[in-house]
């Protein structure tokens, strides 16, 4: 599991917060955080997309989201963007990424920059289609998947994790004032 961690000090969201009853200011937080975090997956996904030729669904399939709010009946104010492999693996399946059989053996396109790289000179497509095997020795048997970076290292590149932290730095703030407004102008009324 592969989450993003941020620990900073927004001094002109404290401060604004400062002003609030608590229980507006726990509210207005709350959401806050929860909705950054929703954006912060948005933008983790297209980054990745952009440098990987993945598709949204299976990039998606992979970013979970812890939310922020009550639990155990207290408030935490605390919310995590993760990335998990399933059943404990750490690869994709290079079927993922548009693998095809040629005649110089099997083909994929990993990065979204570039051409197609031969995987495999001795790679096949089976499966009916949703795995690719190569196989290990001379004869026909024994086969064994062909496997490649799944998204949780995808999302652990140090290019991919700075632009999605410098924007969530930034679009925090505002989505606070969005939310204090909100939430002032409902119980002021």
């Amino acid at each position: 599991m592969v989450a993003l961690t941020i620990k900073t000090d927004f001094k002109d969201v404290d401060r604004r917060l400062r002003g609030l009853q608590a229980d507006i200011r726990d509210k207005a937080l709350v959401r806050a955080v929860n909705r950054t975090v929703e954006q912060a997956r948005t933008d983790m996904s297209r980054e990745i997309r952009q440098e990987f030729n993945l598709s949204a669904a299976k990039v998606r399939e992979k970013l979970h989201i812890r939310r922020a709010g009550l639990v155990g009946g207290q408030l935490r104010i605390e919310a995590a963007l993760l990335s998990t492999a399933r059943n404990g693996r750490r690869s994709l399946n290079v079927i993922n990424f548009q693998a095809r059989e040629t005649k110089a053996g099997l083909t994929a396109k990993i990065k979204r920059q570039g051409g197609r790289k031969v995987v495999s000179k001795r790679g096949f497509i089976g499966n009916q289609g949703r795995t690719a095997f190569e196989r290990v020795g001379a004869k026909r048997l024994p086969i064994r998947p062909l496997q490649t970076i799944d998204v949780p290292q995808m999302f652990n590149t140090r290019r991919i994790n700075a632009v999605v932290l410098r924007k969530i730095r930034d679009k925090f703030p505002v989505i606070v004032e969005r939310e204090i407004r909100f939430y002032t102008a409902r119980f002021g009324r």
